[in-house]
């Protein structure tokens, strides 16, 4: 339960500088992002703190201790530094917000099972590339949720889901092949669909596909906008359709939420180094 609530803060956390400087590029920024933002990295610092705790060995040993004060310092400034520069113009920041975040997955990535042999290099990079798309996908998919949907500005949501459906695109594909990548390298192929490991993931890929057919409605929204003449008024009739949308994203990031809970059984079951 902890580390599943980790993986939330996580995508809290990530999610909302990457989103802020690569979708909603636009305007000042919602305030509601900053305190999204703000809780993720005190969920990230108290299940941190609280995992090692649980730990059966010696508190900061090993990488976790070059690791975790790493990782609580990242916190630190993002939401003291990095979330103020992206208030009004971020842009410019976007390099800075992906060195950050590089760094901030590798305090995840070199103390677990991806840093050992045998594959450590694929391991590492699928890892990297794993939890990258995590946040821009599931970061995104809070964004929309608390930030754009819930606006009475439907012009903001058009403007902003076009930037963002392409993002979400790459970011499935490159889960679902680090994910298979990454899961081969750890337990082998047949360890794919054997044991409490093959279970977990078989079930973390069930929840997947159902994210998948709900973000279809996305999908299908993105392209009707892009059909749709800008002149045209978009206010009552479009309405139901956004309602639809606010569903969709919701329950997408519902059921996300099962994902997550399933790669912390995964953590948890893979095979010890």
């Amino acid at each position: 339960m902890t580390r599943t609530v980790g993986y939330i803060g996580f995508v809290m956390l990530a999610g909302g500088p990457f989103f802020r400087a690569w979708v909603s590029s636009n305007g000042r920024i919602p305030v509601v992002l900053i305190r999204m933002t703000d809780l993720g990295g005190l969920i990230v610092i108290v299940t941190t703190v609280a995992l090692q705790t649980r730990s059966a060995s010696p508190a900061l040993s090993g990488w976790p201790g070059v690791c975790i004060p790493i990782r609580i310092a990242l916190v630190l400034v993002a939401v003291v530094g990095l979330v103020p520069l992206l208030v009004h113009s971020p842009r410019p920041h976007r390099v800075l917000v992906g060195a950050w975040l590089l760094a901030f997955i590798e305090t995840y990535v070199v103390p677990s099972d991806a840093w050992t042999e045998p594959w450590r290099v694929v391991k590492v990079v699928a890892t990297t590339a794993h939890l990258g798309a995590t946040a821009a996908w599931l970061g995104g998919l809070l964004a929309l949720a608390v930030v754009v949907i819930p606006g009475e500005d439907t012009d903001i949501l058009h403007r902003v889901l076009p930037r963002f459906s392409p993002v979400a695109t790459v970011s499935v594909i490159v889960l679902v092949a680090t994910g298979v990548v990454h899961a081969a390298a750890v337990v082998g192929w047949r360890g794919l669909v054997q044991g409490s490991y093959g279970q977990a993931l078989a079930v973390k890929l069930t929840i997947f596909a159902a994210m998948l057919l709900l973000g279809n409605i996305g999908r299908r929204y993105t392209h009707r906008l892009g059909q749709t003449s800008v002149a045209v008024p978009i206010g009552p009739v479009a309405a139901p359709r956004t309602a639809a949308l606010a569903v969709a994203i919701g329950a997408e990031f519902a059921l996300a939420t099962g994902v997550l809970a399933a790669t912390s059984v995964l953590a948890a079951a893979a095979p010890p180094t």
